[in-house]
């Protein structure tokens, strides 16, 4: 299993996938939003068919608020698909934020909140982002209160498609995604081994 701690070859032959820990600056050729570590470990051989490490931006995840894709309740509203409002962080919460990163901050630690916009990539979503949704939070311009992800926007994050229906409330959605793998890596991941079972079965592995 991948990111177990044995170290078993996943195939032999020519096979591009291996185990490794060394291997940096690599990924499998999907791109999500999202900078998070997971346990998916692989070496790159001249063989391979794999890409160079790269992420796609939050604009591509994000509401788009313009009627260009359509309302989805509690998620949006109305004919331009606004974010509903009750995704906007309070007034509270946010000076909270703020407060505690600065403390944090003035210790040298790096602990705070995670303010970004369309063209950045996210922090790790956690299944705690129902708390507070530090870890990412969508900036609204300076004068603004910024707002969490929706529970659609956490999706597509993970790669999930639109069509997956969310039949829950937002806290349970939150702690789902915050606990799900990203669903375009298991695909490349299953893809790149499937070509490698022959070579298993024959070596007997």
């Amino acid at each position: 299993m991948l990111g177990a701690k044995r170290r078993p070859r996943i195939a032999g032959g020519n096979c591009c996938l291996r185990r490794s820990e060394s291997s940096t600056n690599t990924c499998l050729p999907y791109s999500l939003a999202s900078a998070r570590t997971r346990p998916w470990k692989c070496k790159i051989t001249k063989s391979s068919s794999l890409s160079l490490y790269h992420y796609t931006r939050l604009s591509s995840i994000l509401h788009s608020e313009d009627g260009s894709e359509p309302e989805e309740l509690p998620f949006t509203l109305g004919p331009k698909a606004k974010v509903n409002p009750k995704y906007i962080l309070t007034d509270h919460l946010w000076q909270y934020l703020q407060d505690y990163a600065a403390k944090h901050r003035a210790k040298g630690n790096g602990f705070g909140f995670g303010l970004v916009g369309p063209d950045d990539t996210s922090r790790t979503l956690s299944a705690r982002y129902h708390k507070d949704g530090s870890e990412i939070l969508i900036s609204r311009g300076s004068r603004n209160n910024p707002r969490r992800l929706t529970p659609r926007e956490c999706a597509r994050l993970m790669g999930w498609p639109d069509s997956f229906v969310i039949p829950v409330s937002d806290t349970p959605a939150y702690r789902q995604f915050g606990n799900s793998v990203a669903v375009p890596v298991v695909s490349e991941v299953a893809r790149l081994m499937r070509a490698c079972l022959p070579s298993i079965h024959r070596r007997g592995i």
